[in-house]
This record gives C-alpha cells, structure tokens and sequence, in this order.
C-alpha cells in the first residue's frame, strides 16, 4: 500500500518495511483534518496485530493536542497486540506539546529508522527467548511442530542485533558478519526451521509452537487447513530427504553443511508451495524468495530451474504490487533484476529496474541503506549491480 493524501493542511505519506510500517505527516496536523485516516490507522491495526508502527513528525510543524490524545487511542491498541507505536524525529512543535501536556515519556521517540529495527528486532528477540536454549553464538529453539507434534524441530533464534548485514562487490546475496569480532556468518543458511520427524520447514519461527517446561507456551499462527494440507504432503518431503545422510537432528545443526543448506530450503519451498493451495496462507513472495535463497546453495544443473520458478512467482507478486509491503515489493523487484540479467534477458531486466526507481521514488520515509528489512538496502544493491552492466555495455559498443 502506499499513500499520499492531504488532510487540512497536513500531508501524509507511508511506507512498509519488514517490521514496522510508518506513517509520515508533515505540515499542521489537527484532529479535525484526521477524520478521514483515524478509521484507515484503526483499520490497519487490525490488518496487522503483528506489525509496529511509526508516526514520522519530522516535518510537522504544528500539532494539537486533540492529536496526540488520538495517537494514545493507537498507541494502547498496538499494545494489546503486544506491539509498539513510536514517533520518529519529531519536531520542536511536537516535543513542546508533548512536554506542555506531560506526554513526553509515554511516547517512544526514536532519531532513526535504523534506530526503530534495533529497537524491534531486540523485541522479537526477548519475546523469543525464554522458548531457547543456548547454543554457540545462538539461541536454539524450544518448539514443537505445528503439523505432526513432533518436538524434534531443528530451529534458532538470531539477535540481529548481534549481526551486520553488507554487500560484497556486485554479490546477488548480502553477506552477514558477528558484530563481534567481525567474523563471517552464514545466517542465511540458519534461518529455516525444520521438523525431523515430518520435515515441517518454514523461515518463520511462527509457524511452530514455542514450547516451555515441555508444554506449548506460545501456538502456531498457521490455519487449521493449511496444518491439515501440509500433513497430507508429508510423504513428498520424506521424499526429498531421501537423498540425505540424515540420522539425527545433527544434520540441521549449526553449523549447516551446504547439503543440509540446501534441504532446508527445499523443504521450506514445497511447505509454503503446498500452503498456496489454502488462499489464507497463500504467500506467492516467499515461494518465489525461497528459490532464489536455494539457488546460492544449490547444484550447478538445477539453478536454472530454481530462476524460472523465482521469475514466475516474484512476477505474479509484481501483479499484485497492492498485497505486499515495500519491502517485498523492493526484494521481489531486486531478485527479478539478478534472475533477468542471470537469464539475458535484458529488455525485461531493464524495466524491472526502472520499475524499482520509480518504487523508491514514491517512498516518503526517510532512507536507510544499512538495514537488510530496509528497501533501499536492496536498491542500493540494485543500483551498483545495473551501473555495472551499463559500462559492460558501454565497454562492448566501443571495443
């Protein structure tokens, strides 16, 4: 979704990343010009309970104070859904109002959009971590499968706080370091979760139950169909570990082997492949982002099947631009570049890419490359990646 509308003086525009999605007003801003959004911001609540949400006040320049009694209405509706309204650089205009009115320490106000990923990736970490065991540098899982009850799941939890995410030279995949120490980390590989004993696998920690003292703490979020749909394809994920010298829960453990890397995803994409046939959990962006993780651990003759699969679904979500945040739609438009240009297909790559542009062209929110939930993180990489074949280009003409 993305908005630009005016209200009485005050523009309001959105953006959604990874975490979090934020509103950005700018202007005078009066409850009176808010009628028409608070219905939409109440709506979007309930749209998604599992989501933060930011007001971005940096360019507001006045606020009453009807305002800010309507964003505490939001604010303890984000908290029943144990989730958390912040209010990113705000104005001098703001601040005093919330000072004069004695509201300026119930408000989180944070300075970054960096800042906001720390600060809810730090949340979903402790919310998690009471279900985990340490591990290493990580955290394992404490769940159970959501689809046969099996309590041998193979999972962990990451602090990416812990993590820093950079691109190396014209790379396809970012690269993952320790903050600590600066050493190399493939996270990627240890993001699926896998049952051992139905080969249950997802890269959401919620699709499993969360156990503690041996009982379920926290449920799956997965639909009762689409538990009932995955139980009826556990043979065809038998299948494919099949070829897998897997005898215990060591093979999926940290850290992963290359073929242990590559069954995991496997076994992700046929879970959510199987899921699309329930509309509820139908999800055609991270069946199409689980090919192209596969394709980096992949053998050599399968790649080219893994980017059509990746080119088809990441296509159908270009489609449906209106049911994704920015986020996926940046990752669906980045990985159709590298599939594209992968397959020559450069006439296609190259409106992919002015596509992309005129994606982050739109966007109102302030930018932050640094941060792997960030669209521009992705474009950045994207932009780097598409000089590069136009000097290619360039270089060929003139030889």
């Amino acid at each position: 979704m993305n908005i630009s509308q005016q209200h009485s003086g005050a523009e309001l525009g959105f953006i959604a990343y990874g975490n979090f999605d934020i509103y950005a007003f700018e202007g005078d801003v009066k409850v009176g010009g808010l009628v028409n959004i608070t219905t939409q911001l109440s709506k979007h609540i309930q749209m998604h309970p599992d989501k933060n949400l930011v007001f971005d006040l940096a360019r507001v320049t006045y606020m009453d104070s009807s305002t800010v009694r309507l964003f505490i209405n939001l604010k303890k509706k984000m908290e029943a859904n144990q989730k958390q309204l912040y209010l990113l650089q705000p104005s001098e205009q703001v601040l005093k109002i919330l000072k004069e009115t004695n509201l300026d320490k119930i408000f989180t106000a944070v300075g970054s959009v960096e800042e906001v990923e720390q600060i809810v990736s730090l949340a979903f970490y402790q919310n998690i971590l009471p279900y985990t065991v340490p591990e290493n540098k990580l955290h394992r899982l404490k769940c159970s499968c959501a689809v046969c009850g099996s309590k041998e799941v193979v999972g962990y939890l990451i602090d990416q706080s812990a993590c820093i995410w950079k691109w190396e030279e014209d790379d396809p995949y970012p690269s993952s370091y320790w903050k600590d120490g600066n050493e190399r980390v493939d996270l990627f590989s240890l993001f699926p979760v896998v049952c051992m004993d139905c080969f249950m696998s997802s890269l959401r920690i919620n699709d499993f139950h969360l156990m503690e003292n041996d009982k379920i703490a926290v449920r799956s979020i997965l639909h009762e169909n689409s538990k009932y749909i995955l139980s009826k394809s556990i043979k065809k994920r038998k299948k494919i570990m099949e070829s897998a010298p897997v005898k215990n829960d060591s093979f999926f453990a940290f850290p992963r082997k290359a073929e242990a890397n590559l069954q995991a995803y496997l076994l992700a994409e046929m879970c959510a492949h199987s899921m699309a046939m329930y509309r509820e959990d139908a999800n055609p962006f991270m069946i199409g982002y689980l090919n192209y993780l596969t394709i980096q651990y992949a053998e050599k003759e399968k790649k080219s099947e893994y980017l059509d699969k990746c080119r088809a679904w990441m296509s159908q979500v270009l489609n449906e631009k209106n049911s994704y945040n920015h986020l996926e739609l940046a990752q669906a438009y980045f990985v159709l570049l590298q599939v594209d240009l992968n397959l020559e297909k450069f006439k296609e790559a190259s409106v992919v890419y002015d596509q992309f542009t005129a994606l982050m062209e739109s966007l109102t929110a302030p930018i932050a490359v640094t941060d792997i939930y960030s669209p521009h993180f992705w474009y950045q990489q994207s932009l780097k990646i598409w000089q590069k074949e136009i000097n290619n280009k360039s270089s060929a003409m003139r030889a």
